[in-house]
């Protein structure tokens, strides 16, 4: 391996350590993950996925920063701004639902791609890197029903009889209830 590509290997194990979702991997595996992730780099205002589209990657935030847009019948809001060492896209790594937001570069972007395939690839060759995601996946979930029952008990404030029982959605019906 030259010198810039052992330097470059090193540089993107460095980034995906420091993402959650990869922080408990071994050294070994994480730059087996590292090797397979393909830099990229995108222009401001360039989109790296839209809301309805099939994901087909997750990406680490080497450079810049990355909007999180939602659309709805109001039209598009803002609902998350990214940074270096976050993660976007990961929710495509667990589901073949179409993307629930669209991710847009607020500047120029340095990134890591990462493949739906490779993600699937290391979690079925080592079965730790899926329980270590579960893990977070899990914990992330919880906060987003602690928000939810915020968002509900804030709505009651305001409105008594909004605010009604909340039902997940079902299994494959991809929150379209």
């Amino acid at each position: 391996m030259r010198e810039s590509q052992a330097a470059t290997l090193r540089e993107n194990t460095a980034w995906l350590r420091r993402v959650p979702l990869f922080a408990q991997m071994d050294d070994a595996k994480l730059r087996m993950l590292a090797f397979a992730s393909e830099r990229i780099s995108v222009e401001e205002g360039e989109f790296l996925y839209r809301q309805g589209d099939k994901a087909e990657a997750s990406y680490v935030i080497v450079e810049g920063q990355v909007s999180i847009i939602h659309e709805d019948e109001d039209g598009p809001h803002e609902i998350l701004t990214l940074k270096e060492g976050d993660l976007v896209g990961e929710l495509s790594l667990f589901t073949d639902e179409p993307c629930l937001t669209s991710a847009r570069a607020m500047a120029p972007l340095q990134l890591l791609r990462i493949s739906k395939g490779i993600h699937l690839r290391m979690q079925q060759e080592f079965p730790d890197i899926s329980v270590g995601m579960t893990r977070i996946l899990a914990e992330a979930l919880s906060h987003g029903f602690k928000e939810i029952f915020r968002l509900r008990r804030l709505l009651r404030k305001y409105d008594p009889e909004a605010g009604g029982a909340f039902e997940p959605p079902k299994p494959g019906d991809g929150g379209k209830s």
